[in-house]
């Protein structure tokens, strides 16, 4: 994962300010410095927050569309705890008659007034697609994991979502 710097506000503040103007003779802190800490205290925690943001998004940069990483990321920032997030893949194979050179729009049926045994599809129509489930527990925010993974799938990939 990426390794981003981590800033210290008092080490920075006694950097800045050098040591005359941070310690007293005795080794306590001066009244300036307490004042320039207590300036800087309202800025600690927004940039808390984007150093947990700035890491999850890298996180999310770094993962490729493949099942386990997919599977260990969601785990990592979902279910930390019980990792019950799973994905599986299926694939989807449609019966096609396509044979002939003009869209083919029609049924097979063995009579008249029986239910269809095979539907015969337009050339443009894929034979063969796969499919990504992805079953979660229903304790998991749901809008997000789907932002997540809206960041790192592939497009034309399709995926569903299982609360289990």
């Amino acid at each position: 994962m990426t390794q981003f710097r981590n800033i210290q506000y008092s080490r920075m503040l006694i950097d800045t300010l050098s040591s005359d103007l941070s310690f007293n003779s005795d080794g306590s802190l001066t009244w300036f410095y307490k004042y320039c800490a207590c300036c800087l205290q309202p800025l600690v925690a927004p940039f808390a927050a984007f150093v947990t943001f700035r890491n999850t998004e890298a996180l999310i940069a770094q993962c490729a569309y493949q099942i386990g990483q997919l599977t260990n990321v969601l785990n990592y920032l979902f279910d930390p705890v019980n990792n019950t997030i799973t994905i599986s893949r299926a694939v989807s194979n449609q019966p096609a008659i396509d044979d002939w050179a003009y869209p083919a729009k029609s049924q097979l049926t063995a009579g008249w007034t029986d239910p269809a045994k095979l539907q015969t599809r337009g050339f443009t129509d894929a034979v063969n697609t796969t499919g990504t489930l992805i079953t979660i527990p229903p304790y998991v925010d749901q809008s997000a994991l789907v932002a997540v993974v809206e960041q790192i799938r592939l497009e034309g990939l399709t995926y569903s979502i299982v609360v289990s």
